[in-house]
C-alpha cells in the first residue's frame, strides 16, 4: 500500500488532544486524528481500538497511544497481500523507528512503566485517578505519538 496522505490541513495533535479530553483512551485518539487519511470512517475506527487502552484492555501493556499508532503505521505501509515481503520490511521497519523514537523520549512503552503504577488492579486505577495520572501524563503520550507519526512521513 502506499503511503497515506497527510492531510496537512488538520492538525492532528489537536483533533488526537480533543478526543482524549472528551474522554477516549490514548489509541482512540491518535487513531480518530489520522482517521481521514486512512480513508477510514472515525467513529469506525474508534470503535475499533476502544479495548486498547489503558494498555491493552487496562492490564498496564503496551500504551495505546503506541498500539494506535502502530495501525496507523500498518495501514500507510502494511499490503493485505501475505506475498508481499517488501511491504512487510517497510512495514516493521517504520514500526520499529516508531517504537524506538516512543522509548527515546518517554524510557519505556509499556502502560504501568509511563504512569509509574500498575493499572491493572483496582488499587492501581484508583492511585492513578487520585494523583491524576491519566491527566497529566497520557496527553504528552498521545502528543508524542501523533508528532511521530507525523515525522516519519518527512524522512
Amino acid at each position: 500500500m502506499n503511503k497515506m496522505p497527510m492531510g496537512k490541513n488538520i492538525d492532528k495533535t489537536m483533533v488526537a488532544l480533543r478526543h482524549f479530553g472528551k474522554g477516549h483512551n490514548c489509541a482512540q485518539a491518535v487513531v480518530a486524528a489520522f482517521a481521514r487519511d486512512c480513508g477510514i470512517d472515525e467513529k469506525t475506527f474508534v470503535r475499533m481500538v476502544s479495548a486498547l487502552g489503558g494498555g491493552l484492555a487496562g492490564k498496564g501493556e503496551t500504551c495505546g497511544a503506541v498500539t494506535g499508532a502502530l495501525l496507523i503505521v500498518g495501514l500507510r505501509y502494511g499490503s493485505p497481500y501475505a506475498i508481499n515481503v517488501f511491504a512487510k520490511k517497510k512495514c516493521y521497519a517504520y514500526a520499529r523507528k516508531f517504537i524506538d523514537g516512543f522509548i527515546a523520549r518517554h524510557g519505556t512503552s509499556m502502560c504501568k512503566e509511563l504512569l509509574r503504577c500498575d493499572i491493572s488492579d483496582t488499587e492501581g486505577v484508583a492511585f492513578a485517578r487520585k494523583n491524576k495520572l491519566f491527566e497529566k501524563n497520557c496527553p504528552d503520550f498521545v502528543k508524542t505519538a501523533v508528532a511521530l507519526l507525523e515525522s516519519l512521513e518527512k524522512k
